[in-house]
């Protein structure tokens, strides 16, 4: 979870040195909604250095529906739990 979408560049960063430290592969592709509220100059210049293919997804209904299924979950576990909704980030 990011604060703010001027972090993303950074939290991409650090998600995709995570991916490719731990699975020893690089990443090529990267697939985004049709939003592209997150790309600052500075991610769309190093998407570009790096060579990714890009998609963006036209329709994002299967991906809209997984997320909408992960809060419900992420929902029910703190209910369960009783716990604050403080610590919604980590349980998503």
């Amino acid at each position: 979870m990011i604060a703010k979408k001027s972090k993303a560049f950074a939290c991409f960063l650090k998600v995709k040195s995570l991916a490719e430290r731990e699975t020893r592969r690089k990443i090529k592709c990267l697939r985004f909604d049709g939003g592209k509220e997150y790309f600052f100059d500075q991610f769309s210049s190093y998407l570009q250095t790096e060579e990714f293919n890009v998609n963006f997804l036209e329709q994002n209904s299967v991906t809209e529906r997984k997320n909408q299924k992960i809060e419900e979950v992420a929902r029910a576990m703190l209910d369960e739990k009783h716990m604050l909704k403080f610590y919604w980030a980590e349980v998503v």
